[in-house]
């Protein structure tokens, strides 16, 4: 008979559809509650001990799976066209009974005529309705296909900012427990220019020897008067100036050519060379050949 298979069918989509939704209305309070939890762990991540961490991804993994098998036998048992058909009669009072009967008769074998006008007046009626939005109704919204992805990206982005959350945490509370480094104090950098620099002088002449520093300067400085080859020849201090960034010393006499450079604290300047002119009265005799030379 058409119209029993139509019925059976028609009973069939509505079972499933039924038992699909409460299966996910498990599986979305498990996410919903997981996430409420990672939430609160990533608000809180002191409260989550270091070694317990992968203990938790494992007990998340496990109540995942475990959730998804339970939902599964739970509501592995389908339930029976007479269950639909009482839950129609009490949301269509026009039924009367014509449901039940109909779900019971589509139990027969084969039913007479007068069971399977029954059946066909049944299947006219239900051609009108529409059993799933009767029966379902707002549940297709809350616990539906697009509220179960909801919830698992939900699930999905409260475990990734509270497995972050506890990272960091765990990361600082390291950081925290190292021992402070010690702060290692540098000297200052000291850096002189001496004026004149490299020169030259005539024979028996002072000279004054000026030490600038751009920046830092140093307690004391020494000026150094070296020979050519290298031996010192005597060691002169200095003394600061007014300028406050210039050291002051003079070589009272140069005799002969010589090198000189400026220590101070741990450094030193560069080296100069002082070059030797001669005496000045040779100089003027060469320049006046009548110099010194007595006529009456």
């Amino acid at each position: 008979m058409i119209e029993a298979e139509i019925l059976k069918e028609k009973f069939r989509v509505v079972i499933d559809k039924m038992r699909t939704l409460k299966r996910q209305r498990l599986v979305i309070l498990l996410f919903l509650a997981l996430s409420a939890m990672l939430m609160t762990l990533a608000s809180h991540p002191d409260w989550l001990p270091k070694a317990w961490r992968v203990r938790l991804i494992q007990g998340i993994a496990i109540a995942v799976a475990s959730g998804a098998l339970f939902s599964w036998l739970l509501y592995r048992r389908r339930a029976s066209a007479l269950d639909i058909a009482r839950q129609l009669e009490a949301r269509d009072t026009k039924l009367n009974g014509l449901a039940i009967t109909a779900a019971e008769l589509l139990l027969k074998s084969n039913p007479s005529f007068l069971e399977q006008r029954v059946i066909a007046q049944l299947t006219d009626y239900s051609a009108t309705q529409d059993w799933k939005k009767l029966l379902i109704g707002w549940r297709e919204t809350v616990w539906g296909s697009r509220a179960a992805i909801a919830s698992c990206l939900l699930f999905v982005l409260s475990f990734f900012f509270a497995d972050r959350a506890i990272r960091q945490h765990h990361r600082q509370a390291s950081i925290a427990k190292r021992p402070a480094a010690r702060t290692v104090t540098l000297p200052p950098i000291l850096s002189a220019t001496l004026t004149p620099g490299d020169t030259e002088i005539e024979r028996g002449s002072r000279l004054v020897v000026e030490a600038t520093f751009a920046k830092e300067v140093p307690a004391d400085a020494t000026l150094i008067v070296s020979e050519l080859d290298g031996r010192e020849r005597d060691r002169l201090p200095m003394r600061l100036t007014v300028d406050g960034q210039v050291f002051g010393g003079m070589i009272a006499k140069v005799d002969k050519d010589a090198r000189y450079h400026v220590e101070f604290g741990d450094g030193k300047s560069n080296q100069h060379t002082i070059t030797n002119l001669g005496w000045a009265c040779s100089v003027a005799a060469v320049t006046n050949p009548n110099a010194g030379v007595i006529t009456h």
